[in-house]
């Protein structure tokens, strides 16, 4: 376990840097400059996390059977078509001279606990059991394909969801679960037999807790986050607050930490294998944001016709043109399993059980890619004639979020912070942000959507109907400046109508934005808002969902 008694002085690449643990284990940093705090980062996280560190790693590589056995060996399957770690090593060629300082740094303090903990033979307890005693140096490759992992987060299935829906209740039955349908159409297509039950996916879906919040949103999951400003508080500076609900875990999902150097100061949760803060933060002392997730609609699902001849690649019709697959092929090692613990011989029923080794082994596994609409999820290309791509921005264009990182870390003024946020391309997010030099606050979409209308079906693919036309541009996402109200919130509803020129996305539930306006709404008059008030809201227990159900029960 990591010693959190005494204060930590180590050598930085460019100073001495300080790490203090306060009585939560809390690591609060200081250093030189930014990539002194990013390396220290990386150490106090790897200290802590690192069986998770490697763990989601490995998802994300899709090498999760190799450490822990073939129950993880569908997610692997699954991970590795859909390309986490290929678009992350396209990815780190384009990252800015920013980013990659970040990373390296981060990578480097992961790295510099790995070795140490090699060498002294300390590696965490989960090593020991799973007889583990070394592990790869950390690679900003890894921190980019967790990225990827957890912006795809299984939206892609959702689609498919509503596929089911459909199947069982038609068209009118789909669209009441839609009462604010967003802008775009619905489309229909072929009944091709595949619904979320066949899907060989549907039960990583189902368990997944981590990352997925799916239709639970409306209950167990989602975020708040609310601004107020100064005009409207007894101190006479903004009030922003963020609380994520998400399910408990262990180990838990953040990581808090703060960084401090000659540039600027930060605060917050991180996703423990990325650096961050990133989602909820202040910085410099001048400005603070948190914000909710926006799950921006990325993926369509594009039924595609397929031709095989003998000895060919199988190829896919789009126009009238018959173009070939690209073929990946991808060796999966399944690590054995030690039945008993450290190699003990267990006595049970007053006989001896000496522990079975099963040897690990080896699973080929072949991806296919549509050269127009991506890696194919449903279907096998080498005999059916029908098969589904699964199409995803994220996989094709590169993500900047870390040079983003370094833009909000270093923000000074509220146009700063906008701009920085508008940055981001993983993170799908509602941020809610002030500055407390001019008192400025606001709201900022960002990331990375599609062009095109709503699908909420699979579309088909060969005939070039769907297609996307590029990417919403950022400077026409979402913005509220110093609304009249004073007050700007989010929780995870759509903030935007019929009126607005882009389609974003189809998820949104109203019953928390609904209270929060009731709440602000009803106090109108008051100009004295104090941190007790904050905390009382976050703490509100009222529910307009319940309220709305137990009126269409009587």
């Amino acid at each position: 376990l990591a010693d959190h008694t005494h204060n930590l002085t180590i050598p930085g690449r460019d100073g001495k840097i300080h790490i203090h643990r306060d009585s939560h284990g809390v690591a609060h940093i200081k250093g030189t400059t930014p990539r002194d705090c990013y390396f220290a980062q990386g150490i106090c996280i790897a200290q802590d996390r690192l069986f998770q560190l490697h763990y989601q790693r490995s998802l994300a590589k899709g090498q999760g059977a190799a450490l822990l056995g073939k129950g993880l060996l569908r997610r692997d399957k699954q991970n590795r078509t859909l390309g986490y770690h290929r678009a992350a090593i396209r990815e780190w060629k384009e990252q800015t001279k920013e980013a990659k300082v970040i990373l390296i740094a981060y990578s480097e303090g992961i790295s510099y606990i790995i070795n140490k903990q090699i060498e002294n033979n300390t590696l965490p307890y989960e090593f020991h059991i799973l007889g583990i005693k070394r592990i790869d140096n950390w690679h900003p490759i890894d921190s980019l394909a967790v990225i990827k992992m957890v912006a795809d987060s299984f939206k892609w299935i959702q689609k498919l969801q509503h596929q089911k829906v459909l199947n069982k209740l038609g068209e009118k039955g789909l669209k009441a679960f839609f009462p604010n349908y967003p802008r775009g159409t619905t489309v229909i297509t072929s009944d091709t037999g595949w619904t979320l039950d066949q899907n060989e996916h549907y039960y990583d879906h189902e368990s997944d807790n981590m990352y997925n919040i799916g239709y639970q949103g409306a209950i167990n999951g989602g975020s708040n986050c609310w601004v107020v400003s100064g005009k409207r508080t007894k101190t006479g500076k903004p009030l922003v607050c963020g609380d994520p609900h998400l399910g408990i875990t262990m180990p838990g999902m953040w990581y808090m930490v703060t960084m401090e150097c000659e540039e600027f100061k930060v605060a917050g949760p991180c996703n423990p294998c990325y650096p961050g803060p990133v989602f909820y933060g202040t910085a410099n002392d001048n400005v603070a944001w948190t914000m909710t997730h926006a799950q921006g609609d990325r993926n369509d699902l594009y039924v595609e016709k397929v031709r095989q001849r003998p000895n060919q690649v199988p190829e896919v019709l789009f126009k009238d043109t018959w173009l070939k697959m690209e073929v990946l092929e991808e060796t999966i090692e399944v690590a054995g399993v030690v039945v008993g613990i450290d190699g003990a011989i267990k006595t049970v029923n007053n006989k001896d059980i000496a522990p079975k080794m099963i040897e690990k082994s080896y699973v080929q596994h072949k991806i296919y890619i549509s050269p127009h609409h991506g890696a194919i999820i449903e279907g096998d290309p080498e005999k059916d004639s029908l098969v589904m791509a699964n199409k995803w921005n994220l996989a094709d264009c590169p993500s900047h979020d870390m040079h983003a990182l370094h833009l909000m870390h270093h923000a000074k003024t509220y146009n700063d912070l906008r701009a920085a946020i508008r940055a981001l391309d993983s993170i799908s997010g509602n941020y809610c942000f002030a500055d407390g030099v001019e008192g400025n606050i606001g709201y900022q979409y960002s990331g990375l959507i599609p062009k095109r209308p709503c699908y909420l079906l699979p579309v088909a693919g060969w005939d070039g109907k769907y297609e996307w036309d590029g990417n919403v541009p950022k400077n026409e996402l979402p913005i509220v400046h110093n609304p009249d109200s004073g007050v700007v919130f989010s929780a995870n509803n759509r903030h935007s109508d019929h009126s607005f020129p882009h389609y974003l996305s189809f998820y949104g539930f109203r019953h928390r934005a609904e209270r929060l306006n009731s709440y602000f709404k009803a106090r109108s008059n008051k100009q004295d808002f104090t941190f007790q008030d904050m905390e009382d809201l976050q703490n509100d227990s009222i529910s307009e969902y319940a309220k709305e159900f137990i009126l269409l029960m009587n």
